[in-house]
């Protein structure tokens, strides 16, 4: 069983470490998959669906529960893509976070919203307010505009 560290230790910790993620890009014939945030850092923005690495978690393991926790999809992972750096960012109140991405492709195609995104689309075009980091990948790897 996975355990969650408590908010007040998790926060002591990230704030000296960088935080480890996982990041899918889910793509399939009608594009890929953003999600829009509904919290911050990013409120409003739209962003590949991602998560912290919890402890005991294999980054495989993880990438299958944000699929599921942010897309409500089951996936099949492709290949591992790139490493993303996410410096602290004093302005949007972000820890240091390293992501591991990775290409997946769609077993389910029933996509529902979560609490952290309402808003849950295919996309074969970058939306304007895309999380730059996750913007820039998606022009690199993908050729997306």
């Amino acid at each position: 069983m996975i355990k969650y560290l408590p908010e007040k230790m998790y926060r002591k910790i990230y704030s000296i470490v960088p935080r480890p993620c996982v990041e899918l890009v889910i793509k399939d014939k009608k594009g890929v998959i953003l999600v829009k945030r509904e919290i911050e850092p990013y409120k409003g923005m739209w962003h590949l669906p991602g998560c912290k690495l919890l402890y005991r978690e294999t980054f495989k393991e993880c990438a299958k529960r944000v699929a599921k926790s942010e897309t409500n999809l089951k996936i099949k992972i492709k290949k591992f893509l790139c490493a993303n750096e996410y410096p602290f960012n004093e302005k949007n109140n972000s820890e240091h976070a390293i992501s591991l991405v990775y290409l997946a492709e769609p077993l389910t195609f029933r996509l529902k919203e979560n609490k952290y995104g309402k808003d849950v689309y295919f996309f074969k075009k970058i939306p304007s307010n895309t999380i730059k980091g996750h913007k820039e990948l998606l022009k690199n790897y993908f050729k997306m505009k």
